[in-house]
Order: structure tokens, then C-alpha cells, then sequence
């Protein structure tokens, strides 16, 4: 399985500065809830909210792991799409019509 271009992050405070924490996901490719990769050591952290992480962009999904975890599916549904069947757009050389 191809690793998602849509990564899944918490926000949370951590010793009072708010970080991007990758979120935790199971060998069922579920996200763990409130779970947090943190320095290589899973932490649960429940405050925070869940962010998708996509070509430089934060996308806001919500505290609710499930419900993030559907968002950032959605995302990607909504990408995937449009880069394989969309034909490529037609190169026009100036002064031409």
C-alpha cells in the first residue's frame, strides 16, 4: 500500500509549546485514539485537535479520531481522481488561437 500524500497529525501542547505530532495508527491501519508519536515513543494525548498534513498546508479535521480519520480519506478520494484521469492540459504557443 502506498504511504497517503494526506499524513494525519495532532496538535497538542506539549511542556506548554504547541506541537504537530504524527498520529498513532494501528497495524489494522486504524488511528489509535488520542495516541501521538513523540520522540519515537507513543503518548496519549487527548487534548488537541487532529490536522492533515498536505503539500505544506495544515488541514483542521477535528479532535474526533474517526472522524478525522474519514476526512483525511476523503481528501485524498478527492485528489486521487482528479491526478489520474484528468488529460493533460494543451500546451498554446503565443500569437496563436
Amino acid at each position: 500500500m502506498a504511504k497517503p500524500r494526506f499524513t494525519l497529525y495532532k496538535h497538542i501542547k506539549i511542556g506548554g509549546t504547541w506541537r504537530y505530532c504524527r498520529a498513532a495508527v494501528a497495524v489494522n491501519n486504524k488511528v489509535k485514539p488520542h495516541i501521538v508519536v513523540v520522540g519515537g515513543t507513543e503518548e496519549k494525548h487527548e487534548d488537541g485537535s487532529y490536522c492533515v498534513r498536505h503539500k505544506n498546508q495544515w488541514i483542521e479535521v477535528g479532535n474526533d479520531p474517526a472522524e478525522a480519520l474519514r476526512r483525511r480519506t476523503k481528501l485524498s478520494e478527492q485528489e486521487s481522481p482528479a491526478r489520474q484521469t484528468a488529460p493533460p492540459l494543451p500546451v498554446r504557443q503565443q500569437g496563436h488561437h
